[in-house]
């Protein structure tokens, strides 16, 4: 009796470390803009605007809805319960893409850095302009002014 109760008690504990093995490895890529896509909160075609773009995908059924800018994105995922619908969350690097027309360049936006206060408009007029290190920020902070905020403290801003 002992000897089955320790067999099943080591099978259990495998399948659960291999449960979580395969837990690791799903990997969310983002979507790409094709030019159809339009704003989850306005309606506009985001490929038509100005400024980096941003990307919610949704844990329940992998949905992916796309923001003409990245200040719409804090300020829906600020909604109350949003976080746990959450699987990731995308912005463009501004350091790698073209604020005119950007294309690409999808970084993690809980781990990117933000410029606020910049004299550049995006989509809606001030945004927030996503960098993948603090460092690359700099250049357009001399150009545009703003300052650096991280993910959580832009959260803190705007009281999510």
């Amino acid at each position: 009796m002992k000897k089955s109760v320790i067999v099943l008690l080591s099978l259990l504990s495998f399948l659960t470390a291999c449960e979580e093995e395969k837990k690791e490895k799903v990997v969310i890529e983002p979507g790409k803009i094709s030019g159809i896509e339009e704003c989850a909160l306005d309606g506009m075609i985001v490929g038509n605007y100005p400024g980096p773009k941003a990307q919610i995908v949704y844990k329940a059924d992998g949905k992916q809805v796309f923001f003409c800018e990245t200040k719409e994105l804090f300020y829906v995922y600020a909604e109350p319960g949003k976080e746990a619908q959450v699987a990731a969350l995308f912005v463009q690097n501004t350091a790698t893409t073209d604020w005119e027309k950007p294309v690409g360049s999808w970084i993690d936006a809980q781990k990117a850095y933000y410029v606020v206060g910049a004299s550049i408009q995006g989509s809606m007029g001030p945004t927030f302009a996503p960098f993948a290190d603090r460092e690359s920020a700099r250049p357009f902070i001399k150009k545009y002014g703003g300052e650096i905020k991280t993910f959580d403290e832009i959260i803190k801003m705007i009281g999510g």
